[in-house]
């Protein structure tokens, strides 16, 4: 066995008996869609490379500014003297970290026109987009085209996670019916982050990405999971069925 073989390359991650041969063969065939490549996305984007994830599309439209240095693990500050497409930048150093698998940059808006198709060529989605209107617009487009999708938010230290199936219920407008008002709501702008607080929320969705896409669907967390690392809480809600009965967007 050559030492750049894939076999060997990916030996721990098959050596896991969850798994083995056949679940990494699943990841292999799989093709995901990342909406951000901030903090979040690049964490979780970098993990699903490494995974050996077949196919990864990397929507962003922003560029890579010195702010982001401090949590977004895919640039360096060259990427932030030039102001490079985040799109762009992450994508060639995804393909210089697994140079076997398909890696495509898609500098531009989500929005009703595209979300769509974004979701129609992948098997899962990961929410890095830190913004509702984007997330009301996966959700709905999940529901759709019934596409898996990775929920992640974090400020400050604090962060959550959920899979949701794009199958019916439980739905994120279930947790969330109405986009809260824009005063309302923290954001890393506002409130700051703390980058291992990212690192760990991204982690978790990649993770949860993992177990789906290797055929563990049974393995996939059925509550949000909500972390505070300067407080040391972790928390689990469990979601009834009775949040869902009068959701707008999984029960019509």
């Amino acid at each position: 066995m050559s030492n750049d073989s894939p076999s060997n390359r990916y030996a721990r991650q098959i050596q896991f008996a969850p798994i083995g041969q056949e679940g990494h063969d699943s990841i292999a065939n799989s093709r995901v869609a990342v909406l951000g490549g901030g903090a979040l996305g690049t964490v979780a984007a970098e993990i699903l490379a490494r995974a050996g994830v077949g196919g990864l599309v990397i929507v962003d439209r922003d560029v890579v500014e010195w702010t982001n240095l401090q949590r977004q693990a895919l640039y360096d500050e060259a990427d932030a003297r030039l102001g490079r497409s985040k799109a762009d930048a992450a994508c060639e150093r995804l393909a210089s970290i697994n140079h076997s698998i398909q890696i495509e940059p898609v500098v531009a808006d989500v929005g009703s026109g595209n979300i769509r198709g974004i979701l129609e060529g992948v098997d899962l989605v990961i929410d890095a987009a830190d913004n509702f209107l984007i997330r009301f617009l996966l959700n709905d487009g999940s529901l759709s085209t019934k596409t898996p999708w990775v929920h992640g938010g974090c400020v400050g230290a604090v962060g959550q996670v959920r899979l949701f199936r794009g199958d019916g219920a439980p739905c994120f407008r279930c947790l969330v019916p109405e986009p809260p008002p824009a005063a309302a709501v923290d954001t890393c702008d506002t409130a700051g982050v703390v980058g291992s607080a990212t690192h760990v929320v991204a982690s978790l969705q990649a993770t949860e990405a993992i177990k789906w896409l290797s055929g563990n669907r049974d393995a996939v967390r059925s509550t949000l999971l909500s972390v505070d690392l300067w407080s040391n809480r972790i928390r689990e809600l469990k979601l009834n069925e009775s949040i869902s009965e009068h959701c707008v967007a999984c029960t019509n």
